[in-house]
């Protein structure tokens, strides 16, 4: 996912506010007086690969596997999802399709999808939330 030069364009009107103020500010106060809800795309893939480096780097400091025990990577997921779960939006997250470009952030990207993706997207459902492809 992603604009070329959008961030660049933004600059002059962005406000920097956490994620907790916007959508309380943005889903609830704006919204309340209409059916709408709020709708936040979220790029799986820095996820994934977030979780998957955050373990490799604990295990190459020495972290046995055992003590890190099983599923670690999605075990990490899974409280990241957690702490969106009492936003007031509507949350879909967004996976590399079919259809992936060969190259995002200037580094190859494969044409097989990520190891965790079909449990993430497990998980992403049971919290209520949204994937698309």
């Amino acid at each position: 996912m992603g604009i070329p030069g959008l961030w660049k364009v933004l600059a002059a009107i962005s406000q920097k506010r956490s994620l907790t103020e916007f959508t309380a500010r943005e889903g609830w106060e704006t919204r309340r007086h209409t059916t709408g809800a709020l709708i936040i795309a979220v790029d799986a893939s820095p996820w994934m690969y977030e979780a998957q480096g955050a373990i490799e780097s604990v295990r190459r400091k020495g972290a046995a596997r055992a003590s890190l025990g099983k599923n670690a990577e999605l075990r990490l997921l899974f409280d990241r999802v957690a702490g969106l779960a009492y936003l007031p939006v509507i949350i879909v997250f967004v996976f590399d399709g079919a259809k992936r470009p060969s190259e995002k952030r200037n580094t190859a990207v494969g044409a097989a999808e990520h190891y965790l993706a079909q449990d993430f997207k497990k998980i992403i459902q049971n919290f209520g939330f949204y994937s698309h492809d």
